[in-house]
């Protein structure tokens, strides 16, 4: 869902599937930002998915 909504790709349409990558580095960025916000405020961060 983070790749999906970081792109703006729906990655169940054929018509712009081939934009879909967990490794784009915008996607990167956002989990570093959630992973450094984390940290900040003491709390658990965790990743899960594909």
């Amino acid at each position: 869902d983070l790749t999906q909504l970081t792109l703006g790709v729906d990655r169940d349409n054929a018509t712009v599937a081939f934009d879909y990558d967990e490794r784009d580095p915008g996607v990167k960025q956002m989990i570093r930002w959630a992973v450094e916000g984390c940290r900040r405020n003491g709390i658990h961060s965790g990743l899960c998915g594909q």
